[in-house]
């Protein structure tokens, strides 16, 4: 039986591109998530994993909508292999885990998928750490400069909040947040 699995990180994601792969590979049943691929605590992968006999072969559109990290994966390849399940990605055509060379490329592509977020997770704090250097921090901008603030405190004695809040343009939750002591 061929069972197919897909998962994107966020559910603002779209699982489409992945499940029309799938669906072109004729899979018997398909298995989805809409979370990260830090855990492997995810409900459509237990009921893939579940379902799952000796004799299937598992699709995935990639290597990665599995697992993240190399030691997860290569766990992961070894129980499958140990369950008599054949693994076979999409985007990986070379990959093939019932053969001697199929594994050697698994173990390369997951040790670059590795690196690969690892490097993505590094320039992303050296970017951090740059534009902290130039006074920047991260986040969103506030809505209020420290003048408006001030302004805000001085109509405090003569106006009420939905008319302070109407003339700096905020919400009340702003209003309470930055100026209300």
């Amino acid at each position: 039986m061929k069972i197919g699995y897909t998962r994107v990180s966020t559910n603002h994601q779209n699982l489409d591109r992945q499940l029309d792969a799938l669906q072109r590979e004729n899979c018997d049943r398909i298995f989805s998530d809409k979370m990260t691929g830090g855990t492997m605590d995810r409900p459509g992968w237990q009921q893939c994993w579940d379902y799952a006999r000796e004799g299937d072969e598992l699709i995935v559109d990639s290597i990665l909508r599995i697992g993240r990290t190399f030691e997860e994966m290569i766990a992961l390849v070894r129980q499958i292999g140990e369950r008599g399940i054949k693994l076979r990605s999409l985007s990986e055509p070379m990959m093939d885990t019932t053969s001697a060379s199929g594994e050697l490329i698994f173990r390369i592509m997951a040790a670059v998928a590795e690196w690969q977020r690892a490097y993505i997770l590094e320039t992303a704090e050296a970017g951090r750490t740059a534009a902290k250097a130039r006074g920047r921090s991260g986040g969103r901008p506030r809505k209020l400069s420290p003048e408006q603030i001030d302004s805000a405190i001085a109509l405090k004695q003569s106006k009420r909040v939905n008319q302070i809040c109407k003339t700096l343009d905020i919400s009340r939750a702003t209003y309470y947040r930055r100026i209300h002591d």
